[in-house]
């Protein structure tokens, strides 16, 4: 069975080296006309964040199926275990 790997490289837009969530510059509320310029404007970075979080999302994504995979294969595991058991008793 091979095992994936999420890669924990991930840097939060504009994110220096030392720093953390609470010092990076990323505009909480937008709306409308700010929105769009805000996308628009190179020196925002909005294209770049939203690539960013389009990325990570996909990326939860991929680690999610992957558990949810794994959860699935070792319940499956378990039942076959439990019912030969009970085969085992009942026999």
């Amino acid at each position: 069975m091979s095992m994936t790997t999420v890669p924990t490289d991930l840097k939060f837009p504009r994110q220096t080296e030392g720093s953390n969530l609470n010092n990076v510059d990323v505009p909480l509320e937008i709306d409308g006309e700010d929105f769009s310029q805000h996308m628009t404007d190179p020196s925002t970075g909005g294209v770049e964040d939203m690539v960013f979080y389009l990325q990570l999302q996909m990326r939860i994504m991929a680690e999610q199926r992957f558990f949810t995979t794994f959860s699935n294969i070792i319940k499956a595991r378990h039942e076959t275990a439990q019912n030969s058991v009970r085969n085992m008793r009942s026999g």
